[in-house]
């Protein structure tokens, strides 16, 4: 999908694959509800919104609205990623993803432009909100628009083995852009959740 190829540059790919990989033999492991939101002023003005389950049996699963965390068992330095999607009509969707290390307690995490949750430790966290992405590979998507978050703070409030919940505020910027694109975002939340890493075999990354 073309979203997950562009949200990859900007680590989505890797969010989103942790939950893939629990495909197959966990079946409909993630089949819970979670829910994601936030609103945000700046360039543009709304909200983010998403709701729903993941069924990882579900072949046209990454079409549907949802919101999913996953443990990713990297081999340096295991990650959590957490993702919503929110279908906006045709084969266009928005997609959030939140990547910060494996959190097992609550915890503050801070978002910057230059984390890599894959190879850096720490507290530092990665925030990408893509707006009017597409799931099909090689559509044009003129109107798309990825922000990165460059600054805030990511609070884990509540994890265990089945849930993850969060709160987040920050400033998310295209990156590149001229002039440039920046929103501030504030109220966000989610409860989503969580496969741990000890059910996610294999650990390729979520083809969103």
């Amino acid at each position: 999908m073309k979203l997950a190829r562009k949200l990859s540059a900007a680590s989505l790919v890797l969010c989103l694959a942790s939950i893939a990989a629990c495909n197959g033999g966990l079946a409909d492991e993630l089949d819970f509800q979670g829910t994601m939101a936030f609103g945000f002023t700046g360039t543009s003005t709304g909200t983010f919104s998403a709701a729903g389950t993941y069924h990882a049996s579900d072949p046209s699963r990454f079409g549907k609205e949802f919101a999913a965390a996953a443990r990713e068992p990297n081999a340096t330095h295991p990650y959590v990623s957490v993702v919503a999607i929110k279908p906006t009509g045709g084969n266009l969707a928005d997609g959030t993803a939140l990547l910060l290390p494996n959190v097992t307690a609550p915890g503050s995490f801070q978002f910057t432009a230059s984390c890599s949750p894959s190879t850096a430790v720490g507290t530092c966290a990665v925030g990408i909100y893509d707006r009017a992405g597409t799931f099909i590979p090689g559509t044009p998507t003129p109107n798309e628009e990825i922000y990165t978050f460059t600054s805030g703070t990511l609070e884990i409030t509540s994890v265990d083995g089945a849930r993850i919940v969060g709160t987040f505020t920050g400033t998310a910027t295209v990156l590149g852009s001229n002039p440039a694109k920046t929103l501030t975002v504030t109220g966000g939340h989610f409860d989503v959740p969580l496969v741990s890493a000890s059910s996610n075999p294999g650990g390729t990354p979520l083809p969103l």
